[in-house]
């Protein structure tokens, strides 16, 4: 939402294990999930990468989708 502040993070490219860590679940149930997450997925070579600012929008707002 605007007008809220974000916490102080550097953004950065971050692991499909990473993110899992971040939302507190294991990497099998995210694989399950991320078609449904809205990330934008970032390649980097043959690797999948997430920005880290956008997991923790994710993580802050309060209407997920059910």
């Amino acid at each position: 939402a605007q007008g809220e502040p974000l916490p102080a993070v550097v953004p950065t490219l971050i692991t499909m294990e990473e993110t899992a860590q971040m939302l507190g679940i294991s990497l099998a149930n995210f694989k399950k999930q991320e078609p449904y997450l809205p990330f934008k997925r970032k390649y980097v070579g043959h690797g999948v990468r997430y920005r880290n600012t956008d997991v923790i929008k994710f993580i802050l707002s309060d209407d997920i989708a059910e």
